[in-house]
């Protein structure tokens, strides 16, 4: 499970940048861009440090690193925002149920879970308002 969950950190954390740069220079919207920054830092400085995820990666042979239609398919900042904050989500629900797994990770799981629920908040403000953003 540690490669699930190197994985899934890496996946939020890159979702969370994308998102954080496009509501900071695109939207300009320092509250969110902040939160989500907090989240990724968060995520990284408990997870990234523990190098027993890091001895198990093995990103040579994974078997999902060919890229599929899906992701070849972005034609605005709106497709780029959805896909990234539905990344998001799902990794953070899997890092969600995988801390149960460990003693050493459990105390993680209720903020993640809060983390998940920030990010539901954030993509719905986001993009609700986002045609009514004047800036795009």
């Amino acid at each position: 499970m540690e490669r699930t969950i190197d994985a899934n950190i890496n996946r939020a954390c890159e979702g969370l940048r994308v998102i954080e740069d496009i509501l900071r220079f695109e939207l300009e919207k320092k509250e969110f861009s902040q939160k989500l920054k907090h989240i990724r830092h968060y995520l990284r400085e408990n997870f990234s440090s523990k190098l027993k995820f890091l001895h198990k990666r093995n990103s040579i042979s994974d078997l999902g690193k060919e890229f599929s239609k899906i992701e070849t398919k972005r034609e605005s900042i709106l497709d780029l925002l959805k896909a990234n904050f539905y990344r998001i989500e799902e990794a953070l629900r899997v890092l969600e149920e995988v801390t149960k797994l460990y003693d050493d990770l459990k105390d993680f799981t209720p903020t993640i879970k809060s983390f998940r629920f920030e990010i539901y908040t954030i993509e719905k403000e986001t993009l609700i308002n986002f045609n009514s953003d004047s800036n795009i």
